[in-house]
């Protein structure tokens, strides 16, 4: 092989790589229609109007939670709204949040829809991610490459999943999801074209803080249910279901006066977001130091009886994009040396 044609081959390969990194994916095909268990979540505020994305995560006889960020229906003022886009609507009671991380669980009257499955490995560098939400109104699926893992803080470990997609005002809360259409982690921030959210393992031990919980409301519910059928005294039920139960399966363009959004359609526009940004930019990657979280986590929950294994623990910091390439281009140099070496060695032996 001539030298020419080796410094084509170093050029092929650089270009290659270069393509590969400069175009991660498409979204996935099986996600470009509205997916059932992606919700709109509303939150009315004194000031205007809240607007965040949310995950089905877990159904029983009369509920379902759903997943979403503590920063969109943190300054909720009235009852918070979780849309569908089979049409059906719920209201919500606020569960538990996790100020650190960013989570909050909503509990809403079961819908007929399937929940997403919780992912039991945590996203590995390069592995294909979707995220996907409502951001001004008009429903969109995004995929791109796990990139790394960052901190919300200093203090806190690096347990939040990045990727190399951008989310839109209105997407948080929504859910990260790994190619098997699993929750690989809740969506919760966005800069310089990438993405960033709680993993699936911190999703987990969240969860397993609200499993009590949901399960005692759940029990209020049925309670309810069947006083109402055999007509003795209704229990109290809590505001979010009870409204709930008069709201189900009602069209989404049957909207409640600066409380509810437009259908979900590209070409129906979203009403004013608030002023303030829904949607953080993610943390900076904190290697050894950082600033002190301001934030302090909700209590411990009771014990935990969620279903399948925990999920495995966030991959060590893995290298950036550039330095991937840095490194490829550091073996093609060692390889281009070794070749040469090889050829000046048989040319002396010749």
């Amino acid at each position: 092989m001539s030298l020419r044609s080796s410094t084509y081959c170093v050029v092929f390969v650089l270009c290659a790589v270069s393509t590969a990194w400069a175009n991660p994916f498409n979204p996935a095909s099986s996600f470009s229609e509205p997916h059932p268990a992606v919700v709109r979540v509303v939150a009315p505020e004194r000031d205007g109007v809240s607007y965040g994305s949310g995950s089905l995560v877990a159904v029983d006889q009369t509920s379902g939670l759903v997943l979403t960020n503590w920063h969109v229906v943190r300054d909720a003022a009235a009852t918070i709204v979780v849309y569908f886009p089979d049409g059906t609507r719920s209201g919500a009671q606020l569960l538990r949040v996790d100020r650190d991380w960013d989570l909050a669980a909503l509990a809403i009257r079961r819908p007929n829809v399937q929940p997403i499955p919780l992912a039991n490995e945590a996203p590995q560098f390069g592995d294909s991610l979707t995220i996907i939400g409502y951001g001004g109104g008009s429903y969109r699926a995004a995929t791109g490459r796990c990139t790394q893992y960052v901190a919300p803080a200093g203090n806190l470990p690096m347990e939040m999943v990045e990727l190399s997609a951008p989310a839109r005002e209105g997407d948080s809360g929504g859910p990260i999801l790994n190619s098997r259409g699993e929750l690989a982690g809740v969506l919760f921030g966005t800069a310089f074209g990438r993405t960033s959210g709680s993993y699936c393992g911190r999703v987990r031990e969240f969860l397993a803080s609200v499993d009590g919980d949901f399960r005692t409301l759940s029990n209020r519910v049925m309670l309810a249910d069947q006083a109402r059928q055999t007509g003795t005294p209704v229990a109290a039920i809590p505001t979010g279901l009870a409204t709930a139960s008069t709201q189900e399966r009602e069209p989404v363009a049957v909207n409640p006066p600066d409380t509810a959004p437009p259908a979900y359609a590209a070409t129906a526009p979203l009403a004013p977001l608030p002023t303030r940004s829904m949607l953080p930019a993610p943390p900076a990657v904190l290697a050894a130091a950082g600033t002190a979280s301001g934030s302090v986590s909700s209590d411990a929950g009771r014990a935990c009886s969620l279903p399948g294994p925990a999920a495995s623990a966030p991959p060590a910091v893995p290298m950036s994009t550039i330095d991937q390439i840095k490194t490829i281009l550091a073996l093609i140099g060692v390889i281009a040396v070794l070749y040469h070496a090889m050829r000046l060695l048989g040319t002396a032996v010749g």
